[in-house]
């Protein structure tokens, strides 16, 4: 596995991935063929509201980023973590893409990802969203799989949570790394002004069709604050995350 950090720009990362591990319970994991995207892990935040850097907390799959990362590797033939620099990852053996724009936000993070990555979709993933699974991971793929082999191309695979995008874990295609640059020209604006820009086609997933495969959406939950982080280990929902329909997290 290559560990070595460099600039978005002129990445060419080793196709490599993390093996996929046994689950927190010991299960053995299931053999599936990885399908020809990149898992891109936005691990550049500073995790402030945390206190400590979310990225290694303490998981029974070892710290929080490589169990994020391991489950990418269940579905995508490549995966990169995306981090600011100098890079603060290399000592957990995945192959690192550094920010060129430091400071923007998750859509520069999510740039710089698009530019290194070899395939033409990428899922994307926040470091701290502990509870996606190999099954959501590779519902959202095959939808822009199928939408390419149907003639139909998407640009984008994106969540509803009432009603709302979740771009934090989503499918983009490599072909929207000059729109999001045009974007981050103006400043730092959000992921969803990415989904909003002219032309961009997006494949909503609504919230009903995910939880046929997650009930909880335990797949969007963020883990932004100590609480959150000791209620996930106490096996709760945190207070703000999804939940079951029509209830919030507890």
């Amino acid at each position: 596995m290559g560990g070595a950090a460099v600039p978005a720009s002129r990445a060419k990362p080793p196709a490599t991935r993390p093996e996929p591990q046994p689950d927190a319970e010991g299960d053995a994991p299931q053999p599936a063929r990885a399908l020809p995207v990149t898992g891109l892990v936005l691990a550049g935040g500073e995790s402030r509201r945390m206190g400590r850097d979310k990225a290694l907390l303490p998981t029974a799959r070892g710290p929080l980023l490589l169990h994020v990362a391991r489950t990418l590797a269940t579905t995508c033939a490549e995966v990169l973590v995306v981090d600011r620099p100098p890079g603060r990852y290399r000592h957990l053996g995945l192959p690192v893409v550094l920010d060129r724009l430091p400071g923007r936000g998750p859509l520069a993070g999510l740039h710089a990802g698009l530019e290194a990555m070899r395939h033409a979709y990428g899922l994307v993933v926040a470091c701290d969203m502990p509870g996606l699974t190999p099954a959501v991971a590779r519902f959202l793929v095959q939808r822009a799989l199928e939408a390419e082999r149907r003639g139909t191309p998407v640009d984008a695979v994106v969540p509803l949570r009432r009603g709302r995008p979740e771009p934090l874990l989503a499918v983009y295609a490599r072909r929207l790394a000059p729109v999001a640059e045009a974007l981050l020209e103006q400043g730092r604006p959000p992921l969803r002004a990415l989904l909003a820009a002219p032309g961009v086609r997006v494949a909503w997933v609504d919230e009903a069709e995910l939880r046929t495969i997650d009930p909880d959406l335990r797949c969007l939950v963020n883990l932004n604050t100590p609480a959150d982080w000791a209620a996930w280990r106490r096996g709760q929902l945190p207070p703000d995350s999804p939940g079951p329909a029509g209830l919030p997290g507890g």
